[in-house]
C-alpha cells in the first residue's frame, strides 16, 4: 500500500495527516520520531519523515519541506524525544534552528535519559539496554515487532532535497507514527513515576542530556591516529611478548595449549615464594597477588609480562582506523561515563603517543585541579553547614601538600614528591569509605605504596583528625540511626556496637570466637534495633545475607538531584561527591562543543582539544579555562575551582 502527502488516513486505530503550516501548533508537549539515511561515524544522517504526535489521536506527518516551519512554530512545546543524542543533531543539520535554549530550559525530554535515571534510583543500577523496542516492551507491555523498518536505509527514498514520499509503503510510515505515539505514551507514564517519588530536576535529566548530546559530537569528532607511531608500539609489544614466551617456554610452561593451567601451578609451587592463596586454598593467580614477586622470580616476571603486553597487543589490534570514533555511554551508575570501541578513556600511557592531532592543529588539555576533593567539600557544606577542606582549598592550598606536612609533621615547602604521593593517596582513598585493608591495597595498586597496619591506621587517623567533618561524612548510616547505649554486650563505641548488630542480623549466631550469641543479644538486636532502625521488619527473628542488604542499603541523591538506589557502603559514600564532579564535568563539555571548540577526547574531569596550530595557545587556554570553571560553579558554587592547561603537539598527560 502506498500514501500520497495530502491525505489523511486511519491505520490500525490511529490517524495520520500531513502537517502544514495551516494547521499550527499540535499541541504544548509532543513527540517526535524520525527516520533518517545511513549514519555514518563522522556525519550526522539525513531527515527523510518524521512524525510528531500530541496525544490527541493523529499522529502528524512532517515532510522536509515543512521540518523547518514545524520547530519554529512548536518553539515554546515541550518536546518528547528517544535517543536526542542523535535526533537533535539532525534536526538542527537540516533546519538551521538550534534547539540549545530548548535544551537547556527543560524543553526536551529523552525517555531514554529519563528511564535509566528512574531505573537507576529505584534499583540501583542504570539498564545497558534502553532501546524503543526494550522501553515499549517493559514499560508499555507491548510485545515487540519484528518489523525491522526503522533499522532500514530510508536515504533510499531521498535525492538530495527531493523525497519520494510516494514509494514510502505505508506500513513503514505506520512503524514510524507509532514510535511516535509510544514516547509520547512512554513519557506520560514515566512523569508519573517521578512525580510519585518527589524527584527534583527530573534526576538531572537536563545534564545527561547535555552530557550525552557532547559526548556524541566527540565521537563524531574522533581521535587521529599516529600510524608511525603506533606501528612502532605494536612491533616493540610483540617483540616483548616473544622474549617474555620464550622465558616461560624454558621453564616448561607454554600460554595457550591445553593443559596449561596444571603446569603453571606445578612452577610456581615450585618457586618456593609464599604466594597468596585463595578461599579454596589454591594460589592465586590475580596480577595484584602476583605483582610483589616478580622481584624475586624470573618466572613471575615473565608471566606477568606476557599478560600485559598482550593486552597492549589487543588493543592496538582496535586502533585499526585512521581515525578512531570511540562509543561513549554518557551514564554509569556513579554518574560517570565510559567509553568502547575502543576505550579510549582508559588507556595506558604509553599508548598515548599512538594518537596526534589532525593536519594542522595541535592539542590543548586542560582538567580541573582536585576536583573530586572540591565536590566532597562541597558535598559536606551542604550537609553539616561546615568543612575544613573547603576552608583550605578557597585558601589556595594544595590539599595533597597541606595533608602530607601535617601527615610528616613538615613545613609545606619541605614536602617531597613522594611525600605528597602518599598524602594523595589518602585524600582519594579515604573518603569513599576503604578500611584499612583496602587502603593498603588500594595505596599499593594506584600509587605504589607498600604500608603496614600500623601505617595505615595511623593515616587515617591523622587524615580524620585534619577534616573532622569526614567523621560524620564517613559515619555508618545505622550508627545515625540508632542510640546503641542499650547493647546488651559490651562494646566500646557505638561502630562495635552497630557492627554487631549487623552481624547478628547477617545470619550468624555466634560472636567471632565462635561462643553463641546469648538470648538477651539476639533479642535486642531483633526486637530493639530493628524494629527502630526499619519498622517494616517488626517480626523479623531470623537473620539473613538479605536482611542485612535491605537495612544497610541506601538510596543516595546527589546535588544535582540524581538518584541512586541501593548502595552499599562504599558506593553511599563515593556517589555524592563523584557523581557531582561528574555532572559539572558534562555541563563543561556541553558548554565547550556549542562554543565551537573541537573537543576530540573526554576523560571525566579532563577535555582534549584540537587547535589551529598557528592560534594562540596564552589566548584560548584561559578562555577555555573560564568556561569550565563557570560550567562546574554551576553545581559547585562554594568552592573555588581551579583548572590547569598545556598546548602539546601529542597527548602527553
Amino acid at each position: 500500500m502506498k500514501t500520497t502527502m495530502n491525505s489523511q488516513i486511519t491505520f490500525d486505530q490511529l490517524t495520520h495527516r500531513t502537517w502544514d503550516s495551516s494547521i499550527g501548533c499540535i499541541g504544548q508537549m509532543i513527540s517526535f520520531f524520525c527516520a533518517n539515511g545511513l549514519s555514518s561515524q563522522k556525519k550526522i544522517p539525513p531527515f527523510v519523515i518524521g512524525f510528531a504526535y500530541s496525544g490527541e489521536g493523529t499522529a502528524y506527518l512532517i515532510t522536509l519541506d515543512e521540518l523547518n516551519i514545524f520547530f519554529q512554530i512548536h518553539n515554546d512545546s515541550v518536546l518528547l524525544l528517544h535517543s536526542a543524542s542523535s535526533t537533535i543533531p539532525v534536526i538542527e543539520n537540516e533546519t538551521g534552528i538550534s534547539l540549545d535554549s530548548q535544551m537547556r530550559n527543560n524543553k526536551i525530554f529523552d525517555i531514554a535519559i529519563l528511564w535509566r535515571l528512574l531505573t537507576l534510583a529505584t534499583k540501583g543500577k542504570v539498564p545497558t539496554d534502553y532501546s524503543l523496542t526494550t522501553m515499549t516492551s517493559i514499560i508499555l507491555g507491548q510485545k515487540p515487532t519484528v518489523n525491522k523498518s526503522i533499522d532500514a536505509n530510508w536515504g533510499i527514498y531521498r535525492i538530495g532535497k527531493s523525497i519520494k514520499y510516494d514509494c514510502i509503503p505505508l506500513e513503514k510510515l505506520n512503524d514510524i507514527s507509532h514510535k511516535a505515539v509510544d514516547i509520547f505514551r512512554i513519557m506520560s507514564l514515566l512523569n508519573k513515576e517521578i512525580q510519585k517519588g518527589n524527584y527534583i530536576n527530573f534526576l538531572t535529566h537536563k545534564i545527561q542530556l547535555l552530557g550525552e548530546f557532547a559526548l556524541e559530537k566527540v565521537s563524531k569528532n574522533g581521535m587521529q591516529i599516529h600510524n608511525q607511531n603506533k606501528e612502532n608500539l605494536l612491533s616493540l609489544v610483540e617483540d616483548s611478548i616473544q622474549k617474555s614466551f620464550s622465558v616461560l617456554s624454558d621453564c616448561g610452561y607454554k600460554p595457550k595449549s591445553e593443559g596449561n593451567h596444571s603446569e603453571l601451578i606445578k612452577i610456581l609451587k615450585g618457586e618456593k615464594i609464599p604466594l597468596k592463596r585463595n578461599i579454596s586454598n589454591e594460589i592465586s593467580l590475580k596480577i595484584d597477588d602476583l605483582e610483589a614477586h616478580r622481584v624475586h622470580s624470573k618466572f613471575i616476571d615473565a608471566y606477568l609480562n606476557y599478560k600485559e603486553y598482550n593486552l597492549l597487543l589487543n588493543y592496538l589490534k582496535k586502533l585499526n582506523a585512521d581515525i578512531i570514533h570511540t562509543k561513549f555511554t554518557s551514564i554509569l551508575n556513579t554518574g560517570r561515563t565510559s567509553s568502547s570501541s575502543p576505550n579510549i578513556q582508559n588507556i595506558p600511557q604509553s599508548m598515548r603517543e599512538c594518537f596526534s592531532p589532525s593536519f594542522g592543529n595541535r592539542y590543548l588539555i586542560i582538567d580541573y585541579a582536585m576536583i573530586e576533593l572540591c565536590t566532597l567539600a562541597q558535598t559536606c557544606f551542604d550537609q553539616f553547614g561546615h568543612s575544613q577542606m573547603k576552608d583550605l582549598i578557597n585558601e589556595g592550598k594544595d590539599l595533597h601538600r597541606w595533608f602530607a606536612s601535617v601527615l610528616f609533621n613538615k613545613d609545606e615547602s619541605l614536602i617531597t614528591k613522594e611525600e605528597r604521593q602518599g598524602a594523595k593517596a589518602a585524600n582519594f582513598g579515604f573518603p569513599g569509605g576503604l578500611g584499612v585493608d583496602g587502603f593498603i591495597k588500594f595505596a599499593k595498586n594506584s600509587y605504589n605504596l607498600n604500608l603496614t597496619q600500623t601505617e595505615a591506621t595511623s593515616m587515617k587517623k591523622k587524615w580524620l583528625d585534619a577534616f573532622p567533618e569526614m567523621r560524620e561524612y564517613l559515619k555508618d548510616p545505622i550508627e545515625r540511626k540508632y542510640d546503641f547505649s542499650s547493647c546488651p554486650i559490651f562494646v566500646r563505641n557505638d561502630k562495635e556496637a552497630a557492627r554487631l548488630f549487623k552481624r547478628i542480623i547477617s545470619g550468624n549466631k555466634n560472636d567471632f570466637c565462635g561462643r553463641p550469641y546469648t538470648q538477651e543479644a539476639l533479642s535486642w538486636a531483633f526486637n530493639t534495633v530493628l524494629k527502630d532502625v526499619s519498622p517494616k521488619h517488626l517480626g523479623v527473628n531470623i537473620g539473613s545475607p538479605q536482611l542485612l542488604e535491605e537495612i544497610t542499603n541506601e538510596s543516595i541523591t546527589t546535588k544535582t538531584g540524581r538518584v541512586r538506589g541501593k548502595c552499599n557502603y562504599c558506593q553511599a559514600r563515593n556517589t555524592p561527591f563523584q557523581g557531582l564532579a561528574a555532572d559539572g564535568a558534562k555541563i563543561a563539555l556541553y558548554r565547550l562543543i556549542r562554543n565551537n571548540f573541537k573537543v576530540v577526547n573526554f576523560i571525566h574531569d579532563e577535555f582534549l582539544i584540537e587547535i589551529p596550530i598557528d592560534s594562540n595557545a596564552e589566548i584560548i587556554g584561559p578562555k577555555i579555562g573560564k568556561i569550565v570553571v563557570e560550567a562546574m560553579q554551576t553545581v559547585v558554587p562554594d568552592i573555588k575551582i581551579k583548572t590547569e592547561w598545556s598546548a602539546a603537539n601529542r597527548w602527553i598527560k
